[in-house]
C-alpha cells in the first residue's frame, strides 16, 4: 500500500525555494547531495496522465546518468525499472 505524501512548505527556505523553481521551469530532475551521498531526487509535479510515464522518464534518465546511485537501487532497477513508480 502506498504511503500517504508528506508536504513541507518551502516558502521560507529560498535557497531551496530557487531549485524547486529551477526543476519546475527546465523539468529536469535534480539530485540533492551531502557532501558524497546522494540524499533525495527532486522532480518536476507532471499531469496525471503523463505521471507514470514521466516518472519512467526520469528513472531511466537517472539510472542511465554518471551520478552514484547505491548499490541496492541499481540492483532493483535492472530487476523491474517500473517498481518504484
Amino acid at each position: 500500500m502506498a504511503e500517504e505524501m508528506i508536504y513541507i512548505d518551502i516558502s521560507d527556505v529560498p535557497d531551496l525555494l530557487r531549485i524547486a523553481e529551477e526543476v519546475r521551469t527546465t523539468r529536469k530532475p535534480r539530485m540533492l547531495r551531502r557532501d558524497n551521498e546522494n540524499v533525495a531526487v527532486l522532480m518536476p509535479v507532471t499531469s496525471t496522465q503523463r505521471r507514470k510515464a514521466s516518472h519512467y522518464e526520469a528513472l531511466y534518465a537517472f539510472r542511465n546518468s554518471s551520478l552514484e546511485m547505491p548499490a541496492c537501487v541499481q540492483m532493483v532497477l535492472k530487476v523491474d525499472p517500473l517498481i518504484l513508480l
